[in-house]
């Protein structure tokens, strides 16, 4: 599964500190579990219930040098009791619930809300979080004011947005949302661009990139 440049900007943007213990839902390969991973000494667990996605999320932790602190589990997060909670909760979700189906079905997996509603997300994160935890999900921005008025329904607060655009002189195609279940003053809102008008890495995507990416 091709891994993408939002989801590398979430992995880098999202918040985590040391001895956080992380939850990260839909790990898919185990991208994000390992660039936390790689930021500081916290504890992963990482969820994935789509059985080849499972398998490649092992075997990636089990060569990286912080396998001792991510564990992969084969499971449903509806499903899945951990008795205990967590001050940090990532999700890189399915984006693409109205488009045309693939013909492959673990791309279909992979693609669509229906193996897991947004309300389903959300009560799952209300489950596992600690409450004074955070919630971090990377959702395109024609759907996160849905996303957003469903979280506060569930006492999920924004605390505020990244809004990640190709170009400065685009509209944003993907947010990135941090959440409280504190209703807190809501920070203020960053944007990222990808690249620059020369079509270059922009400043801030190599600086935010570069502990992750071998050649920028």
């Amino acid at each position: 599964m091709k891994v993408s440049t939002d989801a590398c900007l979430f992995g880098a943007i999202t918040p985590v500190s040391e001895n956080d213990s992380v939850l990260d839902i839909g790990t898919g390969t185990g991208l994000l579990a390992l660039m936390l991973a790689q930021k500081c000494n916290c504890e992963i667990d990482a969820v994935e219930r789509d059985a080849p996605s499972y398998s490649q999320a092992v075997a990636n932790v089990s060569m990286s040098p912080w396998s001792s602190r991510i564990k992969v589990y084969h499971a449903d997060i509806r499903l899945f009791h951990p008795g205990k909670k967590y001050s940090l909760i990532i999700c890189n979700p399915p984006f693409f619930e109205n488009h045309r189906r693939s013909s492959i079905a673990q791309q279909n997996t992979a693609k669509h809300a229906d193996q897991l509603s947004f309300r389903e997300l959300i009560e799952a994160v209300s489950k596992n979080l600690k409450s004074d935890g955070l919630f971090a999900v990377l959702l395109p921005a024609n759907i996160i004011e849905k996303f957003v008025m469903l979280s506060a329904m569930s006492s999920l607060h924004v605390l505020y947005h990244v809004y990640i655009s190709d170009r400065e002189s685009l509209h944003p195609k993907r947010v990135i949302t941090i959440f409280s279940p504190e209703n807190q003053e809501t920070k203020e809102s960053n944007s990222i661009y990808i690249k620059d008008a020369g079509g270059n890495y922009s400043k801030q995507f190599r600086e935010l990139l570069q502990p992750y990416y071998l050649h920028l």
